[in-house]
């Protein structure tokens, strides 16, 4: 764009042009830009979270498998399962938990597994029903807790 504005300035002046038919003809070219969409007053898409794991954000596209929450709460320390499911790519599932735990304080063992503060927490996702659906199994439990 500098180089247009330069050009077109060099090509009046050596015409000998008014100063006034440099100034619309710079005015005209700083008047082609491409129209951008404005970002004034757009939102980001709020958060969402799963309930028996309140700090756990679901993905877009995933929703909660209600009857499949499971939250038992002993001393400081908690077990915690949700379902959630949707139409989405398993890869996207992992990737997305992958971005967004870290932010939360989890860190990554696998793509699978993240430790926070005394805690675990697994990822698991299939399509093992016939129905299309991807299925997010997360578990949340204490490290001290034996298998």
């Amino acid at each position: 764009m500098k180089k247009k504005i330069c050009l077109l300035l060099l090509v009046s002046l050596s015409l000998g042009t008014s100063f006034f038919m440099t100034s619309f003809v710079f005015a005209a070219v700083l008047n082609v830009k491409k129209q951008r969409p404005s970002v004034v007053g757009a939102q980001a898409p709020e958060a969402r979270f799963a309930k028996s794991i309140e700090d756990l954000p679901l993905m877009d596209g995933l929703e909660v498998v209600e009857d499949k929450d499971v939250l038992f709460i002993f001393g400081s320390e908690r077990i915690a399962q949700t379902t959630a499911k949707g139409r989405v790519d398993i890869d996207s599932v992992y990737y997305f938990y992958q971005q967004s735990l870290p932010q939360m304080g989890w860190s990554e063992i696998t793509a699978r597994l993240y430790e926070r503060a005394g805690e675990r927490l697994h990822v698991d996702a299939s399509c093992a029903n016939n129905d299309g659906m991807t299925y997010v199994r997360f578990a949340v439990e204490p490290m001290t807790r034996e298998k």
